[in-house]
């Protein structure tokens, strides 16, 4: 495998964009194997300046290849990079370095392609005292897309920003540093953001503490798309993820580039429960939000990812709920609002899983079990709300029940089910009763759907049979006492 250098494309911007070199020639011979391989050893030099934190194994990879390029002979990238060891100037073997102090280090590194060459490179690793800007971010309320842990949304306090990794030193001893930062704005219809708008954006959000002091001169300033391309404004009327780069300078030549991604974003559909027991059955009182369980902007397309739950009790029932029945069941106990202007939603196919989580064709409701339900809500721009309901089938489930969540959730309106099998032959258990009761035959007409109605009735045939039986009885006491009298 051969090692190029990354140098700057012009060497008077050493913090610019950076190409391959020459590679780096071997310090010693080429060694061939028995099967044939070859390897080879070569020595190169990094010097960057201190920065917070320490760098384990997988940053000691991203070192060499944040200034190096490893491919193979033909100059594809299907080698791999094994960090074989990391030793400090004593040779004493360490597990990571600690970046927050000056010092110097041997890493040693093993390049290998896929036939099995190989090449070993010895880095010299040189850390020296920093001397780029410190970064301060100032956030606008509500732009934070994690606010931290004690910070007033409304009202965030400033924060250092940190390089990701420690600053390059050029040759000129110039340093040169990334940092990078990520907000977040609303959609707003008709609206854009230029690059003056940016550079007061940069200007507002973020400070610098030059060392000895004065003042930063800004070097370059672009806005690129979320696939890199450059652009002139910003569009904030639809969801989508930018890039704004600033990159500005000390009196000394040290630099600072920030790279904020610019992500402006929609909240996803909102879910809300239907007033009363969310099935169409009572039409009075407001719908009961569900908030979001959790809810991600993904990072690369400014889309907002979110999840809510619900969880019903229904009673037992004859036919399964399949995925059309259960369709229609959301339909009606949820209402879905879109957060961009157009309102325009999309529900995805409903996927059915038992209590393990196994994809199911349909819902046993015919004896008590927990089922889930999903679907998947679309707006026109992306953005999605996932409906994850947990469906519990109870004996004796009633319309109206009280979820468990305590959302208001209820049964489906199909309590009644098939006859109740308790396993002690014809004795039926007290806790069984209100099952039992769900299964008499429904009287229908003006009577409605209910059991009670039938019950009321029969209690009314009693009370009238006692009132007839009473009446008879009277009838008979005054003819035998008319007949008494006449003896």
């Amino acid at each position: 495998p051969v090692i190029r250098p990354l140098q700057p494309k012009d060497p008077s911007d050493p913090s610019g964009p950076k190409e391959p070199g020459d590679p780096l020639a071997p310090t010693g011979g080429v060694a061939t194997r028995p099967d044939g391989t070859q390897s080879v050893e070569v020595a190169c030099e990094v010097t960057e300046a201190v920065s917070h934190g320490t760098m384990d194994g997988s940053g000691a990879e991203a070192l060499l290849r944040r200034h190096f390029l490893p491919t193979d002979v033909d100059g594809g990238s299907g080698v791999t990079v094994t960090v074989q060891s990391m030793a400090n100037a004593a040779g004493s073997r360490l597990s990571a370095i600690d970046t927050s102090r000056a010092a110097d280090y041997l890493i040693t590194y093993l390049v290998r392609d896929k036939a099995g060459n190989s090449t070993t490179v010895r880095l010299t690793y040189h850390l020296v005292a920093s001397h780029v800007p410190g970064v301060v971010v100032t956030p606008d309320p509500g732009t934070d897309l994690v606010p931290r842990p004690g910070d007033d949304p409304l009202n965030p306090k400033p924060r250092p920003i940190d390089p990701p990794y420690p600053p390059t030193v050029a040759p000129d001893g110039t340093q040169h540093a990334d940092v990078e930062d990520a907000m977040r704005v609303p959609v707003q219809d008709g609206k854009s953001l230029s690059l003056a708008d940016a550079r007061s954006l940069m200007l507002r959000r973020y400070s610098f503490t030059p060392e000895g002091g004065g003042a930063m001169s800004e070097l370059e300033l672009h806005l690129d798309d979320a696939q890199g391309r450059a652009v002139d404004a910003i569009d904030l009327s639809r969801p989508g993820s930018w890039r704004i780069t600033w990159k500005v300078a000390d009196q000394n030549g040290n630099t600072i580039t920030v790279h904020l991604r610019y992500l402006v974003a929609a909240d996803s559909p909102a879910v809300s429960v239907k007033p009363g027991d969310g099935t169409g059955g009572s039409t009075g009182g407001t719908p009961t939000p569900l908030p979001p369980a959790s809810s991600t902007i993904d990072p690369e397309t400014g889309l907002t990812h979110a999840v809510v739950t619900d969880h019903v009790v229904v009673g037992t029932h004859n036919e399964p709920a399949t995925p059309a029945v259960m369709e229609a069941f959301f339909a009606e106990r949820y209402q879905l609002a879109s957060a961009l202007a157009d309102g325009k939603l999309t529900a995805g196919p409903m996927r059915l899983f038992d209590v393990a989580g196994n994809s199911v064709s349909s819902i046993d409701r015919s004896q008590p079990g927990t089922w889930l339900a999903e679907q998947l809500i679309t707006d026109s721009a992306g953005n999605t709300t996932l409906i994850r309901l947990t469906y519990e089938v109870q004996r004796g489930g009633a319309d109206g029940s009280v979820s468990s969540s305590g959302d208001g959730g209820s049964a489906d309106g199909n309590g009644a089910g098939s006859s109740a099998n308790t396993g002690d032959g014809d004795k039926v258990k007290p806790s069984d009763w209100a099952s039992r009761l769900t299964q008499l035959p429904q009287t229908g007409g003006p009577f409605g759907s209910c059991p009670l109605h039938m019950l009321f009735v029969l209690l009314m045939l009693l009370t009238s049979a006692y009132a007839m039986m009473r009446l008879r009885q009277e009838k008979d006491d005054r003819e035998r006492s008319r007949y008494e009298t006449a003896r």
